[in-house]
């Protein structure tokens, strides 16, 4: 659980060579003096997925060695860097895991970038480079995703469980489950493995096949009777 402090921030080192910023709680980002540190601490393999008006964002861990203590999701309409003086970034929340989402506002374009805060005692902060969406459109007989996709840990098992399509219709012929190494950077079905060769009908599946110690990312897919599959929006990241 990531740590909310009150009133500004300490002032912090934004990523990718841009000046730096203050962020308070409500989201303003005043622009400091320019830095050209290291980005090695950035968060790493950032994606953003459009679907259905609704955007999906998903990160790793930076390489640094000092572990993130949460994240900062920003949004803006053009691609400046978070703590660049024309910046128009918005501070959107912030968040213990390496997922969020959004809901566009409109038709216009949007960069998302996502800044890690480490634990104590270091306070630097660092940005990714901002992230336009990848805009995935329902093609002709396909359904809608899965939503609200979570998991629950135990010895040698990692169970998710999710809810069914919001314009859920007879069509459905069940769900399939796709996973990933946590590392992989680009989460596509064909650099996953598929769990279930045939799609069930509940809304639950335990994977028994997990290693202990390693992390995994996963996805569901909805799947019509005419073996027509839905897009993979929703991951969820698990470990063993």
């Amino acid at each position: 659980m990531f740590r909310r402090q009150g009133g500004l921030r300490p002032m912090s080192r934004a990523a990718i060579g841009t000046a730096l910023a203050i962020v308070t709680t409500a989201g303003l980002a005043l622009p400091a003096a320019a830095d050209e540190d290291d980005t090695s601490a950035a968060p790493i393999n950032v994606q953003a997925i459009s679907y259905n008006g609704r955007v999906r964002l998903y990160w790793d861990q930076p390489t640094a060695p000092v572990p993130a203590d949460h994240w900062m999701v920003y949004r803006s309409t053009t691609p400046t860097p978070v703590g660049q003086p024309d910046s128009d970034a918005r501070f959107l929340y912030e968040t213990g895991g390496r997922r969020a989402g959004d809901t566009l506002p409109d038709d216009s374009s949007y960069y998302y970038s996502i800044c890690v805060v480490p634990q104590r005692p270091v306070a630097d902060w660092f940005c990714s480079a901002p992230v336009a969406p990848t805009i995935l459109e329902r093609k002709p007989a396909q359904p809608d995703t899965p939503v609200g996709l979570w998991h629950t840990e135990a010895l040698g098992a990692i169970t998710l469980r999710w809810q069914k399509p919001e314009n859920d219709d007879a069509s459905l012929a069940g769900y399939v489950v796709y996973r990933w190494d946590s590392d992989s950077a680009v989460r596509g079905k064909d650099t996953a493995t598929r769990l279930n060769s045939t799609p069930q009908d509940g809304l639950e599946f335990t994977d028994r096949t997990v290693s202990g110690g390693k992390d995994y990312s996963y996805a569901v897919a909805a799947v019509s009777k005419d073996g027509v599959e839905s897009e993979l929006v929703d991951f969820e990241r698990a470990g063993a």
